[in-house]
Order: C-alpha cells, then structure tokens, then sequence
C-alpha cells in the first residue's frame, strides 16, 4: 500500500500506516543516502514493510525537501508537489497551502497555472 495523505507526525508515528512505520521515518533514516543506493533501499524496504518503490520515492522526496521545510500539518502529497522548487519557494508554497487548506492536487494545480513557481 502505497502512503497517501499521512500527515507528519501523524497519530500512529511508531506504527504507521497499517503498523507500518511512519512515511517521515523512512524519509530520516534515507537522508544522505545516494540516489542510486539499491542496497540501502532495499534493507529499509524490507525492515519498514513498505514496498521499493515507495521506499525510493520517500528517499527522493528526503533529498530534495530539508527537514526544517516539512510541514506537520500538510500530507505528503503537499511535499511532493513542491519538491522540485527552490527551497524558499517550498516554504512559501507550503504555508500557502496550510493557510488555506488546499489539498495536494489543488497545490499542484495552483503552482502549474504560475508557471511552477
């Protein structure tokens, strides 16, 4: 089962989605780890239960949003949407959709019609 809309941290933080460990968990353990790395991945897919290719998209996520930019209050599809921007433009988009309560697709949505930004 792949995560969705998990928040950070969420009510089951030591046990997950369906007593799996918390997608943000798995993104703190893979911080640093190089894109490519099969063995790592591979060794945190298996402990977490979580499936590879969720494991690597939860690593690509880690390396692309830095952990003082994470939200708690937003899911992780929030954190999707803005991790090919810059930084400060991460904080920005994510307050803006705390703020107002916009889903990850209305985000998405939104950033699209500015031209990504």
């Amino acid at each position: 089962m792949e995560p969705t809309a998990v928040t950070h941290p969420s009510a089951t933080r030591s046990a997950g989605i369906d007593g799996r460990r918390d997608p943000w968990e798995v993104v703190e353990q893979l911080r640093g780890v190089a894109p490519h790395t099969h063995r790592a991945i591979l060794q945190v897919a298996q402990r977490t239960g979580y499936a590879y290719g969720t494991v690597s998209a939860l690593r690509w996520l880690g390396a692309r949003v830095p952990a003082d930019v994470q939200r708690e209050d937003l899911t992780l599809s929030h954190h999707f949407v803005i991790a090919r921007l810059p930084v400060e433009q991460q904080r920005r988009r994510l307050a803006e959709a705390a703020a107002e309560g916009l889903s990850g697709a209305a985000l998405r949505r939104r950033i699209e019609a500015e031209g990504g930004r």
